[in-house]
């Protein structure tokens, strides 16, 4: 077990904030996994916190499902601690922009119920010029896709 989370530990630390990993016939899209990593706490909107195992566990799901599109993804932690979360997502989605994808697809790190499907899906709807959003039952969203004519960052 220990093992494990190291091997986990290093995983994230090697993506550490963004790293372009694959690439596809969805050669502008970009999957943007914004991540609190794996080793971090959260509350839920209801205050209730995930744990370090639970968070781990949610992480190499989430992969997992991400890595199976063969779409080519990046990793972001988010790790500037004086930055909103808007702002963050604001300079993730900028750096996958520099990066010269089009297309993205959002996903955050607390989507258990995440599918490669999904992810397909929403790559394919942004090939026909559609959004897409994946409502949560917290009122925020495990999925937004849009493109760079639709983004005011």
């Amino acid at each position: 077990p220990e093992l494990a989370a190291v091997a986990v530990e290093k995983l994230l630390n090697y993506f550490n904030i963004i790293n372009l990993i694959t690439a596809s016939h969805f050669h502008q899209t970009c999957i943007l996994y914004f991540s609190t990593g794996n080793n971090s706490s959260k509350s839920f909107s209801s205050k209730k916190k995930k744990t370090i195992a639970v968070q781990k566990l949610l992480f190499k799901k989430t992969l997992l499902e991400i890595r199976k599109t063969k779409i080519s993804f990046l990793i972001s932690g988010g790790i500037n601690k004086d930055a909103s979360f808007a702002e963050k997502i604001n300079i993730a989605v900028n750096e996958a922009f520099l990066k010269g994808f089009k297309k993205i697809i959002l996903v955050g790190d607390d989507t258990p119920q995440l599918s490669a499907n999904q992810l397909l899906k929403a790559a394919q709807n942004l090939e026909n010029n559609k959004l897409s959003v994946g409502p949560s039952t917290d009122g925020g969203a495990y999925l937004i896709s849009f493109g760079q004519q639709h983004f005011k960052g």
